[in-house]
């Protein structure tokens, strides 16, 4: 008895670093997805003008909506 509760410990510890690995790997992944896509924006001058365009129409939004209430 004492045998199965020790394996199901280490099952428990394996999974548990399995699952903290897979985990790292989906944050690496993402972040390197998030640099790639900084770089686009960074080396494309329209793309950040219409961007900075974009949020500034959002504000604008936001306040007219604040005013409305």
């Amino acid at each position: 008895m004492k045998i199965i509760k020790e394996l199901f410990a280490f099952v428990r510890i394996v999974g548990a670093y399995l699952k903290e690995s897979h985990m790292r790997n989906k944050l690496y992944e993402h972040r390197i997805k998030m640099l790639k896509i900084y770089k686009e924006y960074e080396n494309s001058e329209l793309q950040m003008s219409e961007t900075k365009y974009w949020l500034g129409e959002l504000h604008a939004r936001i306040i007219s909506w604040r005013s409305e209430l």
